[in-house]
């Protein structure tokens, strides 16, 4: 065995990680529930997409106190290690990362020191965000307010003959705001920018850690490697919400494109429209009235529920996708959170 190693690089390394935790991260933390737990305006066929989007957001906190604890832990392994060392027990401090099979490292994963300036340092303040707040623009009044000028006219007659306002009560069924589903986006895209910067903090940290802490066992890499590892690999490849982002942003347009179609579907309609309200102005009988009015009603009640129903499948859609992204973050959960034993498929 060949060990060369400066302890205090290693107890460096150490409060670095720890600073992440508790300034880094925990930001996150806090952000994620401020900004993508906010489902407000996801109403309407929306609505359904309030639950999972909550669920994703309580699992992306859950995400980051995993990190949090993982690296708590491997802060406190490396202090220990760093005590081994000194106390002379190579070997106690090289089984603590080498031998235990949580840290199992492929045969193709090589440790390289990196260049680094002579003023590098291992112990710095952790990774600074600056989380921005992610921008609301309303995206349905302009929406809203083309379906009442479409169906004002009829509306309006409907009204006065039945007493019941039929757009009224439809919109409200129909139209949530897709520009809150693009806010979450922006969130996630916030969070996804943390991650990279947490990540590459940890990143400096090896590279001025690497010349100082080396060890090989019979002409293989050893504790240092099994670390180095961890570190650049397992722990950082652990970034979800660039996902989370692109499936916001995706149900967003869908649902946007689905309103505007169905809003240039009824312009194509309106002449038909007007006619039944021309039939109804001039019906000599309660039976031709009546005709009519169910004519113009229908019409207008068959579009609104073709309009929802479409909607409502793009929401089940986003929301089977989101589930599996939900699988896929408890697996990212328990493998920061050090629980390999969790991901055992035999």
């Amino acid at each position: 065995m060949s060990i060369q190693v400066e302890t205090p690089y290693l107890r460096a390394y150490a409060a670095r990680i720890d600073a992440n935790c508790d300034t880094a991260l925990a930001d996150m933390a806090r952000y994620a529930h401020t900004h993508c737990r906010n489902v407000d305006g996801l109403d309407g066929a929306l609505t359904p997409a309030r639950p999972v989007l909550e669920s994703l957001a309580d699992d992306t906190r859950d995400l980051i106190a995993a990190a949090q604890n993982g690296l708590r832990r491997t802060a406190d392994d490396l202090r220990r290690c760093a005590t081994d060392y000194d106390h002379a027990d190579g070997t106690a401090a090289e089984t603590l990362w080498s031998l235990t099979p949580a840290w199992t490292t492929p045969d193709t994963w090589h440790e390289l020191d990196r260049t680094v300036p002579a003023t590098a340092s291992t112990g710095e303040a952790g990774a600074e965000l600056t989380l921005m707040p992610p921008p609301y623009t309303p995206d349905a009044a302009e929406a809203e307010n083309n379906l009442k000028s479409l169906f004002g006219t009829v509306n309006t007659v409907i009204e006065k003959l039945t007493g019941y306002d039929l757009l009224g009560a439809a919109l409200p069924l129909l139209l949530g705001d897709w520009g809150a589903l693009k806010r979450i986006a922006r969130a996630y895209g916030e969070l996804e920018t943390g991650w990279s910067l947490v990540a590459a903090d940890l990143n400096d940290g090896m590279d001025a850690l690497s010349p100082h802490w080396n060890s090989t066992t019979g002409g293989t890499g050893g504790a240092s490697q099994a670390f180095d590892y961890h570190l650049r690999h397992r722990w950082t490849a652990a970034q979800t919400a660039d996902t989370m982002q692109q499936m916001c942003e995706s149900m967003a347009a869908e649902y946007e494109h689905t309103i505007k179609g169905m809003l240039y579907i009824l312009n194509l309609w309106l002449s038909r429209l007007q006619k039944g309200i021309g039939k109804i102005m001039v019906a000599a009988s309660w039976a031709k009235l009546a005709a009519a009015l169910y004519s113009v009603v229908s019409s207008v009640y068959d579009l609104i529920c073709d309009g929802v129903a479409l909607a409502v499948e793009q929401v089940q859609m986003f929301i089977e996708g989101s589930q599996m992204i939900a699988a896929a973050t408890v697996t990212m959960r328990h493998r920061m959170n050090g629980d390999f034993d969790a991901l055992a498929t035999d």
